[in-house]
């Protein structure tokens, strides 16, 4: 696969992947990285409630999260 090739497929990815900004930024991001990547402490959010992040939101964050793994490991062979 060559760099235009990668870099057309990648692009697909995270186009799709940032619709999840439209879901309840910045509480999913940061319970992205509290609960996935292990790096926050909480995922508390000064201007939004954490309440609102619903169980379907949290499954969507966890869903991208193999999705972008499977993705980095097809375009890094």
């Amino acid at each position: 696969m060559d760099d235009a090739d990668t870099a057309e497929k990648l692009q697909a990815f995270l186009t799709l992947f940032s619709e999840i900004e439209r879901q309840y930024y910045p509480v999913n991001a940061k319970y992205h990285l509290a609960e996935i990547e292990g790096v926050l402490s909480s995922a508390y959010a000064r201007k939004v409630p954490m309440e609102g992040l619903t169980e379907t939101f949290k499954e969507e964050v966890r869903q991208m999260h193999r999705a972008a793994r499977t993705v980095k490991a097809l375009l890094c062979k």
